[in-house]
């Protein structure tokens, strides 16, 4: 499974952690992609074919990754993290799988997983 993970290093780090602890995918074998930069972000969503995006940023610049996200992978998973719960809005228009505003714990993911999960049950049928 392919997992890219867009944010700064610490968020990338931490996601890595939690969702690898994540009850779910314990026993998936992971492929992780954390990209340095944005212009890296797109550089990877063309190399790769993931089958969730995680978007950890801020503000308009986790709309702007969500929406090449998007645009370049219609039909693949993306999760957004932000400090602005006013995203949220945003995350359901852009037909995000799952959105929570910061801090980001292991419920967190959790729940985010669950909904992955779902979608994709939902998607097969």
């Amino acid at each position: 499974m392919n997992i890219l993970i867009y944010g700064n290093g610490y968020d990338q780090n931490s996601l890595e952690e939690l969702i690898g602890s994540c009850g779910a995918m314990q026993y998936r074998r992971i492929h992780f992609f954390k990209p340095d930069s944005y212009n890296e972000y797109i550089a990877e969503m063309k190399r790769v074919i993931p089958q969730i995006i995680f978007v950890s940023e801020h503000g308009a610049e986790g709309m702007e990754a969500v929406i090449a996200a998007k645009n370049l992978h219609p039909n693949t998973s993306v999760i957004w993290f932000s400090n602005d719960e006013g995203f949220g809005t945003q995350s359901y228009r852009l037909g995000c799988t799952y959105f929570s505003a910061k801090p980001v714990t292991h419920e967190v993911i959790e729940h985010a997983m669950s909904r992955y999960s779902e979608e994709r049950s939902v998607r097969v049928c």
